[in-house]
């Protein structure tokens, strides 16, 4: 199995004191190569507030079926007179400049950017990021689903009912403070790096034996 980690491309940033961006994208499927982005959002948080948004469809190659639209919740309609790819991420690198990037099970998504991104040949994205499913296997052992969905009931946050837009975006923004900070208090966490020391799920080592 390969190797998993909270924290990806490590630099040496202290929790407290991090300016991120909490992001994510919708896709039509799951293969980077051939099927499209077709949104995405973010938030970027400076000293614990929301300071700007980045939200943007995109046109995909071929009409959206009916399972995109009830997965995704994002239309023909919302995508028929979006922008190019190529423009979207050209704007998203200048948003996230060299944030830390923030989302749940983000090796899928920055897999999936960085493959559009050499596919419009642009510079790759070397940002630290950072998989908050990840994070949330290690700090709660005991939880046996790690969905944003089942979290944030957890914490009786609320939940819209519609996908797509900022939703998921707007979720994590509340989600990942807390997280933080279960990690600082729980298990000393001070560095970003902290996070990649804290103890492996019990039962993903169990699967890796």
């Amino acid at each position: 199995m390969e190797e998993t980690f909270v924290v990806y491309q490590v630099r040496d940033l202290e929790l407290d004191a991090m300016p991120y961006i909490v992001f994510d994208i919708e896709t039509t499927g799951l293969d980077k190569k051939e099927c499209d982005i077709i949104q995405i959002s973010a938030m970027k948080i400076v000293n614990g507030d929301k300071i700007e948004e980045f939200n943007h469809f995109i046109k995909p190659r071929r009409p959206l079926s009916d399972f995109t639209t009830e997965l995704t919740g994002i239309s023909n309609e919302d995508v028929q007179n979006a922008r190019k790819l190529h423009d979207v991420l050209v704007d998203f690198q200048s948003f996230i400049r060299d944030f830390p990037l923030i989302a749940h099970n983000i090796t899928f998504d920055m897999d999936f950017l960085n493959e559009k991104y050499n596919h419009c040949n642009l510079s790759l994205m070397d940002n630290t990021y950072i998989d908050t499913l990840e994070l949330a296997r290690r700090i709660y052992p005991e939880r046996k689903r790690f969905g944003l969905t089942p979290l944030i009931l957890d914490y009786n946050m609320s939940l819209s009912s519609a996908r797509g837009r900022m939703m998921d975006v707007e979720v994590l923004t509340q989600l990942f403070p807390i997280m933080l900070n279960d990690a600082k208090n729980e298990f000393q966490c001070e560095f970003i790096e902290d996070l990649n020391k804290l103890p492996l799920n019990p039962n993903d080592i169990e699967r890796k034996k």
